[in-house]
C-alpha cells in the first residue's frame, strides 16, 4: 500500500515519478469509511519506507483513523525484510531496513516479540469471529526442515474447525499469480500446498504483486471442479481446492499482467486500485468484493462456498 503526504510535500518513493503512493490515501479512507470492516488484513509492503522513517511516521499518520477502531493485522513483505543475506530470497528492498522497523512497529505479528530483533520470527495465527487466520513469512525460510514449516504444519494441525469453520492462509509472496516475472510461486507450492490442501486451507490471500487476480479452486496448477455440496463424499486431498487471491492494488503503480492469461486464474486487473473486502456470511458462505477506491464501486464479486 505505501503511503502519501496529505499535504503534497512528498516523500521518497519509486513511483508516481517519486511522489509517493498516491491511491494509498484513498484506500485507505474508503476502509475507514465503511462501518462494516471489522479488522484489516494487510499483507507485506506495509508503507514503502525503505529506511526513511519518516515515511512511517506519515504512514501511520494515515491509517489512524481506521487503526484506533479496529485491529490492523500484518505480514511481513520484501520491503520491511529484504537484504543481502535474506533467506530464501536476497535482496536490498528493505533499504537497510533488515525487518527492524516492522517489527518494533507490529510486535505482536510474531512468535518471540520480546527477542532481539535478528531473532524474531515474525509469522503468527489468531482467530476472528468464525476465521482462523494463519499469518507466514515468505521472506523468512518456509521449506522442509525450517522452523517456520514445522510452526505450520503444527498450527494448521491445530485448528478446530467446529469452532472457526473458516481457514485463511496469508503470506506476501503469492503461490499463485499470473505474471511474466520470476516469483516465489514455484517454490511455494512446492514447500508448502501438499500441507495446505492436507489441512483444507479454504482461501490464501497474497500481495507482492501489484494488481487484483482471483483464482479458480486450485490444486496443482489445476482448476477442481466446483462440486462442494451435502451429497459429495469426495473430499480426499486430491480433490480440495484453495481459491488463491492476489490483492497487490491498495496504493503502489501497477505491475503489467501477460496477456495470455493462465488457466487457473479467473480475474486479473491492473488498472484500479482499492481493497478486498472479506464478508463471512456463514461457517459455509464468503462473499469477497473488491471495492475500487475511485469511487466505492465493486470491481469483482465472487461467493467462495463450502459443502454443509
Amino acid at each position: 500500500m505505501g503511503n502519501v503526504e496529505s499535504d503534497g510535500s512528498y516523500h521518497h518513493s519509486w513511483d508516481f515519478h517519486d511522489r509517493g503512493e498516491i491511491p494509498s490515501s484513498n484506500t485507505t479512507k474508503l476502509i475507514g469509511a465503511d462501518k462494516d470492516i471489522d479488522m484489516v488484513l494487510h499483507i507485506g509492503d506495509i508503507s514503502y519506507a525503505c529506511g526513511f522513517l519518516s515515511e512511517w511516521d506519515n504512514f501511520f499518520t494515515m491509517i489512524e483513523p481506521v487503526s484506533t477502531k479496529v485491529p490492523w493485522m500484518t505480514a511481513i513483505g520484501n520491503h520491511e525484510q529484504g537484504w543481502s543475506g535474506s533467506t530464501p530470497f536476497p535482496g536490498t528492498d528493505s533499504g537497510g531496513e533488515c525487518g527492524v522497523p516492522y517489527n518494533a512497529y507490529f510486535p505482536f505479528a510474531s512468535q518471540n516479540p520480546s527477542s532481539p530483533f535478528p531473532d524474531r520470527e515474525p509469522w503468527y495465527d489468531f482467530s476472528y469471529g468464525s476465521v482462523h487466520f494463519v499469518v507466514f513469512s515468505t521472506e523468512h525460510d518456509f521449506a522442509s526442515g525450517s522452523s517456520q514449516h514445522a510452526w505450520l504444519e503444527e498450527t494448521l494441525a491445530s485448528v478446530d474447525r467446529k469452532l472457526t469453520p473458516w481457514l485463511v492462509i496469508a503470506g506476501h509472496r503469492p503461490m499463485y499469480v499470473d505474471t511474466a516475472w520470476p516469483g516465489a510461486d514455484g517454490p511455494l507450492r512446492a514447500a508448502l500446498e501438499a500441507m495446505f490442501q492436507k489441512y483444507k486451507v479454504d482461501v490464501a490471500i497474497w500481495g507482492h504483486n501489484h494488481s487484483y487476480q482471483r483464482s479458480c479452486k486450485v490444486n496443482n496448477l489445476k482448476c477442481i471442479k466446483d462440486d462442494d455440496d451435502e451429497n459429495n463424499e469426495n473430499d480426499d486431498d486430491d480433490t480440495h481446492g484453495i481459491y488463491h487471491y492476489v490483492i497487490g492494488m491498495a496504493g503502489y503503480e501497477m505491475n503489467p499482467i501477460p496477456e495470455e492469461k493462465v488457466d487457473y486464474m479467473v480475474v486479473t486487473k491492473n488498472d484500479t486500485w482499492g481493497y478486498m473486502k472479506m464478508d463471512f456470511i456463514s461457517p459455509y458462505v464468503l462473499e469477497t468484493s473488491f471495492i475500487s477506491d475511485l469511487d466505492g464501486s465493486v470491481v469483482d464479486k465472487f461467493q467462495v462456498t463450502k459443502k454443509k
